[in-house]
């Protein structure tokens, strides 16, 4: 019985503060640089898209990167759950979201036996500092910074050339991913 009041508590607080969401409604466009720490590819690094459109309370994160024999895209959406301001004189938020990811690589060098192919998919939780800079009529800018627990599922795939011999049987296999990633942004808000 105490497990389910506290439930229901804890369930009215996060509703009773997304009442109170701190960023702006409309377009909001930027880039964000990110990378981190994980297991069974939950994540990709480097820099990625950040989109939040109008009415639709989700932040995006569209991410690819190419490399002369590797080619990857993410994909993250982000719903933020708690979204305040910690000090309204400078600008100063932070959120708490709960979201998703997909993400897809392929890596086939011309000079090596092997292949791979992978997929990951899962949730994420992140937590961020927000700083809204400047507003001069409809347009504001902001700079975010955030820390990212996720944890999901992955595939992969290998692919040899030739035989056998170079892949390793623990290395093809579905498993369970995650990590920790850090990222850090700005956003123009229209």
């Amino acid at each position: 019985m105490k497990k389910v009041v506290l439930a229901v508590l804890l369930g009215l607080v996060l509703c009773s503060v997304c009442v109170f969401a701190e960023h702006p409604g409309g377009w909001g466009l930027g880039v964000m640089g990110h990378g981190g720490y994980g297991w069974g590819r939950s994540g990709m690094g480097g820099v990625a898209l950040s989109l939040k459109a109008p009415r639709l309370p989700v932040y995006w994160g569209i991410n690819l990167e190419l490399y002369s024999d590797f080619f990857g895209v993410g994909l993250s959406g982000d719903y933020y759950l708690i979204d305040k301001m910690l000090i309204p004189k400078i600008g100063l938020g932070w959120y708490l979201g709960l979201g998703g990811f997909f993400t897809f690589g392929r890596y086939n060098p011309s000079y090596d036996y092997n292949a791979w192919t992978y997929l990951s998919f899962g949730g994420r939780l992140p937590i961020g500092l927000s700083w809204q800079l400047l507003k001069a009529g409809s347009i504001g800018i902001e700079i975010f910074g955030e820390v990212i627990p996720s944890l999901g599922l992955g595939l992969r795939l290998w692919n040899s050339k030739y035989n056998d011999y170079h892949v390793r049987a623990s290395d093809s296999h579905v498993g369970v991913g995650g990590g920790i990633d850090f990222g850090l942004g700005v956003r123009i808000w229209l």
